[in-house]
Order: structure tokens, then sequence, then C-alpha cells
């Protein structure tokens, strides 16, 4: 018998391929699955088997096959990917797949499910400090925080109904490796610290209409992974839902403070004023019950990224 796995779904996508590298990286038993194929720098480091989240027989196999223990739940239409102009595939995709593998995980018994989820799961509040326990703001205003506030309801309610060990991780504006280059800035679901670099690398400018006082809680991947990692691993987590994220509001001047340092001769131009204002959170539940603490800062994250996104130009 092979050592026990975990099946990391949406393994193609860039929080679902970071948490499926880190795992093998640690010597993990890991399989991902999604319907497209690992990014170029992954292939022939993991294994990602292709299939639709919709599909409970093909995923039960595939858990009996890997001798699959737990999951770790990324797959999801974001705004980035259009989840507004799809409302019923969104739906479908985001509740539907999560369903899904929490009834896998009833009729398989894992060991425990970590869904991950959104500051978006929150509702429209502005830029207010959020716990745990606060409720959802209703009604919700975008498709993609509805459908993951839906999901997030389900993990709890196969915890409570079936005894389904769930647990749900919040993330805030999640950027760095992995992520795809955005063509433009702030299109729906898009982080401005991914296409700032891109850009700056890329031609040697970064140019947005406004928003240079906006102010958001940015959280590198590499901490999503860990927080992920860390719900995954706790053997009594006390609660069902954490919050990780950076702990610290950044303005986009900030950004562009550290960019340019990295790359002093880039030119910058952004107007002033406010983009969107986003929630940001509190991570007591985090940092007390699971040891989280964030290790990268703007300011070690962002050499960090461009350091990376220059090692696979380097390779072609």
């Amino acid at each position: 018998m092979t050592s026990m796995g975990v099946l990391v779904t949406g393994a193609s996508g860039f929080v679902g391929s970071n948490i499926l590298q880190a795992l093998v990286k640690e010597g993990k038993s890991a399989v991902g699955y999604d319907a497209a194929p690992p990014p170029p720098h992954l292939f022939g480091k993991v294994e990602v088997v292709k299939g639709d989240i919709l599909d409970l027989s093909r995923i039960l196999h595939l858990a009996k096959q890997h001798n699959i223990e737990g999951a770790i739940h990324t797959i999801a239409i974001m705004p980035s990917t259009g989840s507004e102009d799809m409302p019923l595939q969104t739906m479908k995709i985001n509740v539907g797949g999560t369903l899904t593998i929490l009834e896998a995980a009833r009729l398989l018994n894992f060991k425990r499910v970590v869904f991950c989820s959104t500051v978006s799961a929150c509702g429209d509040r502005g830029l207010v400090k959020v716990k745990e326990s606060d409720p959802s703001a209703l009604p919700f205003h975008e498709i993609y925080g509805l459908s993951k506030f839906v999901a997030e309801q389900l993990c709890l309610y196969y915890n409570e109904r079936f005894g389904v060990d769930t647990v749900i991780v919040r993330f805030t504006n999640v950027y760095g490796p992995g992520q795809r280059p955005f063509r433009k800035p702030f299109i729906a679901g898009a982080q401005p610290i991914d296409w700032f670099i891109h850009s700056a690398l890329s031609d040697g400018t970064i140019e947005m209409e406004k928003g240079r006082e906006t102010r958001k809680d940015y959280t590198y991947i590499k901490d999503v992974v860990r927080g992920v990692l860390l719900a995954y691993e706790k053997e009594k987590p006390k609660y069902r839902l954490y919050h990780v994220s950076s702990g610290k509001l950044t303005t986009v001047d900030e950004i562009i403070k550290v960019i340019k340092q990295v790359l002093p001769n880039i030119s910058v131009n952004i107007g002033p004023g406010i983009e969107e204002a986003l929630p940001y959170f509190d991570m007591s539940r985090a940092q007390d019950d699971l040891g989280y603490q964030p290790q990268y800062d703007i300011e070690k994250a962002v050499p960090d990224y461009i350091d990376w996104l220059r090692s696979r130009a380097s390779k072609g």
C-alpha cells in the first residue's frame, strides 16, 4: 500500500499549482486534478490528472487509485476568468464542484477537506477589518462572492450534518509566482502588483488612469500556501474558518516604491484616487490556533517575485 495522498483540485491554476508543488517538495504524496494541464514550469514535476470537477465517479476512482486521504479544493471560476459574464457556469463550478468534493469526502471518509475561499465571500463591506465571526454582508452584488459564500455554507453543512472534517481558509488579494500576466490593469480579479511587475519587466512602464491612493491587504502566494498547509495538517483545529493574509494595508504608491528599488529605470504614470475599497482581515484565529504568521511583506515579496520571473525568462 502506498502512502496516503492529498488531492489538490484546480492544480493547474495559480493557487492550486503552488500548493501541489509545495506538497511534492515536502516529499508528500499528492496528485492534482484539473481540466487543464499544469503550467509549463511544473511539467514533469507534479502529477495533474485531467478531469471534470463535477464528475463524482471519476473523482472517487482517482481517490481510490491514489490512496487519497484528504483534499485541498481550489477550483473556481473567478472574476478574472469571466465569472460575472457566466453566472450559471460559475455557480455550477464554484458551488457544484465544492459539493462534489464534499460528497467524495463523505463517501470515502476523508481525513479533511480544506476549502480555499476569498475575501469576496464577506460581501460588499468597503475598507473595514473583518473577523471570521462577522456575518457576510447581504445582498451580494457579484456572482463570484455569492458562489464562494454558498460553497462555504456547504462546507459547514457537511461538517455538521455528516461529520466531514472541513476547514475554510479565506485569502485576500493573492499575488506572486505562477500568476498569469494581465494585459491591462485592474480587470476584474487582477491584482495590481502582478500587472505592475509584468508590465515593468516587459516594457519598462507602469501606467494606470487612477488608483494611486488605493489600499489593500495583499497576500504573497508563499504565505497563502503556508496557511493552507497549516490548516490541512492541524490535528484538532478549534475553528472551521480561518483568515490568511499579510495583515497590513498597502497603497499603490508603496507598491511602486518597492518595485522601483529593484527596477529603478522604469517609467511610472498613475493617476490619483481610489480604485476600489475591499475588506481586510483580522487573522487572530490563524495566528493563535494554526501558528500562522505572514513571512513576506511587500519589501521581501516583490524582489522574490521579480527574481522568479527573471529566472523563468532566462530558461526560455
